[in-house]
């Protein structure tokens, strides 16, 4: 019924349907659209669809170049991966062998605190012993020579008045 009423008024139905775009983005003249006899001819559908084509055949290019620029992002981030998990490995290899030198050092310098304290306490035992022997007191037990001993090292000096 519409095509009745148009053609009653004097209007073709194409005349109203909207205007095909241009690939350019501009409406096409209406000689381009329609034929003589007021239909669209061949040569303007032909040509919107080798327009539509050429949209499509950009499209596609790209989407292909999408797909490489994917590919490649992929493999970069693959061999970070490697870079990763191989600087991890190396990461783990240097704590292990930092914390087995900071323990040589630890040993080093206890090792060096006990001899330093060793050549301390032995003249101060020997001196003290000495004492004890020059004061008469090889006869006594040895509880006694061990308090004399334990008074020189740890108190002042027991003076004995002969």
């Amino acid at each position: 019924q519409e095509l009745l009423t148009a053609d009653s008024q004097g209007q073709s139905p194409f005349s109203r349907a909207p205007r095909a775009a241009h690939p350019a983005g501009k409406p096409m003249p209406p000689h381009e659209y329609t034929g003589s006899g007021g239909s669209p001819s061949i040569e303007a559908v032909q040509a919107q669809v080798n327009d539509v084509r050429v949209v499509m055949q950009e499209n596609v290019d790209v989407m292909l170049a999408n797909i490489d620029k994917t590919e490649v992002l992929e493999n970069k981030s693959s061999q970070l991966a490697t870079q990763a998990r191989s600087f991890q490995k190396s990461s783990r290899q240097v704590k292990k062998h930092m914390c087995r030198q900071n323990a040589k050092m630890n040993l080093l310098i206890a090792a060096v605190c006990v001899i330093v304290l060793l050549a301390i306490l032995i003249p101060v035992i020997s001196s003290a012993s000495s004492a004890a022997a020059a004061t008469g007191g090889g006869g006594d037990s040895g509880g006694s020579s061990g308090r004399r001993l334990a008074s020189l090292l740890f108190n002042e000096p027991l003076v004995y008045l002969d």
